[in-house]
């Protein structure tokens, strides 16, 4: 799987379960992560990434109709998934 490919589906899942408490979205992220990562360092780095995330907060302001609020939303989850991004170019 490709580098941003596993970065947005995680990406993607943190933001698509935001509102839902069973599963949160921070243990969607930990299961994608366990199950598609191809390496242990890939897996251990993509883990620390998310800690260092707010994952039930990430991205919520993205879809608004305000800039202000959606363009500082959508640079998070842009950084979220760079960092994850990053773990599969290093793994």
């Amino acid at each position: 799987m490709k580098p941003r490919r596993l970065a947005a589906i995680v990406a993607l899942a943190v933001v698509a379960v935001g509102c839902v408490s069973d599963p949160s979205p921070n243990r969607v992220a930990e299961d994608l992560i366990n199950t598609l990562a191809t390496t242990e360092e890939e897996r251990e780095c993509m883990l620390e990434v998310l800690e260092g995330y707010d994952v039930n907060e990430l991205g919520s302001d993205a879809d608004s109709d305000n800039p202000l609020n959606a363009d500082p939303a959508n640079e998070e989850l842009d950084r979220f998934q760079a960092d994850l991004e990053a773990c599969r170019a290093a793994g």
